[in-house]
């Protein structure tokens, strides 16, 4: 279908040409195009878009990783492995940077949406500290520390005859609980009824704003997607092509957009793509118009084929046989015709037209027969049956 796919061919670099723009393809061979679409998805190197955009003025922002898991390394909290919570609230000390929802207790730390996320929004503040920056765990994110201290002091009150480890609440499983008493200090043997203050203040804070530290991305380097690429601040916003480079266009990762988890980075790339594609249309296959409407010339209103007050002689109109169904609604206001009407006998344009109030418009396919053997399509308007309105004439305004 005309249509070359080169598998397994490394794009070198793009390049302006005479007849638009060159793909400099790997092995010395050269493909002339009349538009670009740059659609390589996420580079974790800078230097692989400069490569490919080389010598080209456009404005790239570095990429980093996104959406990743979190190493942490504390025995105890990977000892939790397969653990899982249905709500957290996770938070960079020192920053804004926060996110809520569900967590996972790895081998090597921490994962879930919960991370996910909060790797998404703070991609490049952790790519400046080298991914080793203090987390802060709430275990009970509904719970604020000077709410949750009185309702911890009557729940350890009420059931002071039995052990720590059987009383905890609402939300935690007996592992992370009893991680969580030893990280506090205290012994899971004793009574509830002899825990202090001080004791308490320690599981609150604890429970709240448990600290760890990130030490990296996880292991396995599996990052989703990249922060960076083509700025956004380059392109066209309607058609995505860059502003200084006229037939070059970016979609996908290769711009400077990425997203949290739950397909919305997958639905970007389709979008991008897909407004490029609809551009690149729009740019190399304009419609030819036909006929050119002249603005200063108006009718009252479109007659029906046959009447007498047509302004062509009758014969020379003919109703085609599919009518598309009213508009749903009557206006006060005359509403304009967009389509133009060529009176066949005279060969003269009317266009603009325009229907007086009493008229409703009626949008329907109509063949205007011409003196010639050639025939045009218009879109005519029908008046309501009954005399014609006040002041209405079958000529030109």
């Amino acid at each position: 279908r005309g249509v070359e796919l080169c598998e397994g061919t490394r794009v070198e670099r793009i390049e302006r040409s005479d007849a638009g723009w060159q793909a400099c393809l790997a092995g010395g061979r050269r493909v002339e195009a009349d538009a670009v679409l740059v659609a390589t998805g996420g580079s974790p190197r800078r230097e692989a878009l400069e490569r490919l955009l080389e010598g080209l003025p456009v404005e790239l922002v570095a990429p980093v990783p996104s959406l990743f898991a979190f190493n942490v390394a504390d025995g105890g909290l990977r000892a939790l492995s397969g653990t899982t919570l249905a709500d957290a609230r996770l938070r960079l000390a020192g920053t804004k940077w926060q996110a809520r929802g569900a967590l996972l207790l790895t081998h090597f730390g921490l994962s879930g949406p919960a991370v996910l996320r909060l790797s998404s929004y703070a991609a490049r503040h952790l790519a400046e500290a080298a991914y080793r920056a203090p987390l802060l765990v709430s275990w009970l994110p509904d719970e604020a520390p000077e709410s949750l201290a009185p309702r911890l002091r009557a729940l350890l009150d009420r059931e002071g005859a039995k052990q720590l480890s059987s009383v905890r609440p609402e939300g935690l499983n007996t592992r992370l609980w009893l991680h969580l008493l030893e990280r506090s200090g205290l012994d899971a043997r004793g009574k509830c009824a002899e825990v202090s203050r001080k004791q308490l203040n320690g599981l609150v804070t604890t429970l709240t704003q448990d600290e760890y530290l990130i030490t990296g991305r996880a292991p396995h380097k599996d990052e989703f997607v990249t922060c960076g690429g083509v700025s956004l601040k380059s392109l066209q916003a309607q058609t995505l092509e860059v502003r200084s480079c006229p037939g070059l266009y970016v979609a996908g990762e290769a711009l400077d957009v990425d997203a949290v988890t739950g397909g919305f980075n997958l639905q970007a790339a389709w979008t991008t793509a897909y407004v490029c594609a609809e551009s690149i249309i729009e740019r190399f296959n304009q419609p030819p118009t036909s006929i050119t409407p002249t603005p200063r010339l108006h009718l009252p209103f479109v007659p029906r084929p046959g009447s007498p007050r047509a302004a062509c002689a009758p014969g020379h109109w003919r109703r085609a046989p599919r009518r598309l169904p009213a508009l749903p609604f009557r206006s006060s206001r005359p509403r304009p015709w967009p389509g133009p009407t060529v009176c066949s006998a005279s060969g003269r344009l009317w266009s603009a037209c325009c229907l007086p109030a009493s008229c409703r418009w009626r949008p329907t396919s109509s063949t205007i027969c011409s003196t010639s053997s050639k025939a045009a399509t218009a879109p005519t308007a029908s008046a309501p049956s009954g005399p014609a309105p006040k002041g209405g004439s079958g000529r030109g305004k």
